[in-house]
């Protein structure tokens, strides 16, 4: 029941999302909207795989980030200038590509967490972060990155090692 109650909660949010920006503003809100969604999901996942009594709201958030992982992959994003040596229907087939092996370990994750195996759990949330790295340096622009890494601060404001590590940046 709570699965359903969550997955019917995303759903309704991604109509409204839908509803209030149309796409002419911009093209890819909708991929993009997907992934913000999912990057919620995987940093809620960190805290579920820690608790064992957190089994069912771990797999139902799986579920939700399969729902946002199939709901971004029909909006791949304008091939961008960085790769000229490819089509656009090969970029956009190696997008699908890349966003089913995220599909796929996401699987790997629900699947570990049912059986408990905390080891495959881990194993399949670090490969997802690398998917998710890697696809990033495929799929967005180097001038889209930098950009991105300037309007969040970096690692999401935070910093490893040096100035600032292990605490807050105030």
């Amino acid at each position: 029941e709570a699965a359903e109650s969550r997955q019917e909660e995303v759903h309704q949010d991604e109509e409204a999302v839908e509803q209030e920006e149309p796409m002419a503003k911009a093209p890819n809100k909708k991929l993009h909207d997907s992934m913000e969604r999912l990057e919620k999901n995987m940093r809620a996942m960190r805290k579920l795989m820690s608790d064992p009594k957190m089994k069912k709201e771990a797999i139902a958030n799986c579920i939700e980030m399969e729902q946002h992982l199939l709901a971004g992959l029909q909006h791949a994003p304008a091939p961008h200038s960085e790769l000229k040596d490819q089509t656009e229907l090969e970029y956009k087939v190696a997008f699908k590509r890349r966003m089913l092996t995220a599909y796929t370990t996401v699987l790997d994750l629900e699947v570990a967490l049912d059986k408990g195996d905390s080891d495959a759990a881990k194993t399949a949330y670090r490969s997802l972060g690398m998917e998710r790295k890697g696809g990033h340096q495929i799929f967005i622009s180097e001038e889209d990155q930098q950009r991105n890494r300037k309007g969040r601060g970096g690692r999401g404001g935070r910093k490893r090692g040096g100035e600032g590590a292990g605490g807050s940046d105030k």
